[in-house]
């Protein structure tokens, strides 16, 4: 019995400590729902819609020389594969949605808050 007792409190603190590890491993474990939202620029492609991607020529209007100079680029070929998703091809690929950074060009308090150079 004598050992018994000189065991008991060390039995306690054992216990204590493996449920309060495993409190937190499984407190860990446990997926976390609170999801920060995109930082800029990849914001601009999660709310980017399919209508708010335009047309590279639609660029070209107003980036002739850029556009001009694209088809150098080594990573042309890619950018021009019409099996890409509208978000990964073309000027708008790299650049971000046309329609949008058209409609902030608009407003005059900050005309290049959605381009990506």
């Amino acid at each position: 019995m004598r050992q018994m007792r000189s065991s008991t409190p060390f039995l306690l603190i054992a216990l204590s400590t493996l449920a309060f590890i495993g409190v937190f491993a499984i407190s860990a474990a446990m997926p976390d729902n609170k999801k920060k939202p995109p930082s800029f620029p990849q914001s601009l492609f999660a709310e980017a819609k399919p209508s708010d991607y335009l047309n590279d020529s639609d660029c070209a209007d107003c980036h002739k020389s850029a556009h001009a100079s694209a088809g150098n680029s080594p990573h042309n070929l890619y950018m021009q594969n019409p099996k890409n998703p509208i978000d990964k091809r073309g000027c708008q690929g790299c650049h971000g949605p046309g329609d949008i950074h058209v409609n902030h060009l608009l407003a005059a308090d900050q005309p290049f808050r959605h381009v990506i150079s």
